[in-house]
């Protein structure tokens, strides 16, 4: 039927409908096996290895994903559009996961049944033995969200029609707590300075976790300051150059003290109280008072980390939470991190 109506409500060459007709009949064989796997355990596991057809369409279609997101970043969503996440979504993706690891676990199952009896480990079968392939399943298990999760994003993409100036992340790390304080500095012309704060007090080990938003228009005093900070005569002193999104991780000590500085045309700085690079002092005393301004426009909202808070990094306190945040041109191709 694939191949009749191919052309007609199928938009793919011949090969491809038949070989979505094949994945289609998938099922079909599971379904027969587990009928046959009493009477004829041979030809059931021989049906079931069959299945090995419909690898690359799952492989395709779930397991690698888009630039946009994956099904294990569903879990990061917190809305879609101005609406919580709807159940189906999760429901979706939930059993997306659930039908890739049983199609793994039941193939590699059925290729250990059908090794050859004389096959032994210390005088029993490999054949009768099932602990390897959930060992198998469970690293590729691993292997997948591993990939999939890492780093932190929100699926989707997001036009930005304003891109900070300036940017002073702090990030303080004891134990299990992070305490994240952001502040953005936009610029327009003919108009005062915007100033963006950004926070959260999170914990490793929870998957919710609260983040605030807060702007408010610059006095003309602490836009000047923020000009001569900016001048060409008076940049960011030492630090250390991260200019690629891939080289900034996630902050895995056990105690940090980290300082991060975003300037518009110059690249990313990182200052490490522990390690002794610390920033210097003016730096800090324009992110004190920034901190201290009274800020009018508040909002709260909800983020969610499928790892538990071991995925969230800097970048993301910074802002870049959706996947086309971490787009760019390397002048010959879009790479996304």
């Amino acid at each position: 039927m694939a191949l009749i109506f191919e052309g007609r409500w199928f938009e793919e060459t011949g090969l491809y409908a038949a070989y979505y007709f094949l994945c289609c009949a998938v099922p079909v064989l599971f379904a027969f096996a587990a009928g046959a796997v009493s009477y004829r355990p041979r030809v059931a596991h021989a049906l079931v290895l069959a299945g090995i057809g419909a690898i690359p369409r799952v492989c395709w279609n779930v397991i690698r994903g888009s630039v946009l997101g994956n099904v294990w970043l569903t879990f990061n969503e917190p809305w879609a559009g101005r609406m919580r996440l709807s159940n189906s979504d999760l429901t979706y993706a939930l059993l997306a996961i659930l039908s890739v690891t049983s199609l793994v676990l039941a193939i590699l199952i059925a290729g250990l049944r059908l090794i050859p009896e004389k096959w032994r480990i210390r005088g029993v079968p490999i054949g009768n033995r099932s602990w390897p392939a959930f060992a198998i399943c469970l690293i590729f298990l691993v292997a997948w969200f591993s990939r999939s999760v890492m780093p932190y994003c929100i699926p989707g993409a997001i036009d930005r029609d304003r891109w900070p100036m300036l940017q002073i992340l702090h990030v303080q790390k004891a134990g299990l707590q992070f305490h994240e304080r952001c502040i953005s500095i936009y610029g327009y012309h003919g108009k005062p300075m915007l100033l963006g704060f950004s926070g959260d007090d999170r914990r490793l080990l929870e998957y919710r976790f609260e983040h605030r938003y807060s702007e408010q228009w610059l006095s003309p005093a602490l836009a000047e300051r923020i000009r001569i900070f900016l001048s060409p005569v008076n940049p960011p002193k030492s630090g250390s150059d991260y200019r690629d999104f891939s080289d900034i991780r996630p902050v895995r000590e056990w105690k940090a003290d980290h300082w991060y500085v975003y300037v518009e045309g110059s690249g990313r700085k990182i200052y490490s109280v522990a390690k002794g690079s610390p920033p210097p002092q003016e730096f800090v005393d324009l992110f004190d008072d920034l901190n201290n301004v009274a800020l009018v426009t508040k909002s709260k909202s909800e983020l969610r980390d499928v790892c538990l808070g071991f995925c969230y990094d800097p970048l993301s306190a910074m802002g870049l939470l959706y996947a086309n945040d971490r787009c760019s041109d390397n002048g010959h191709r879009t790479v996304c991190r």
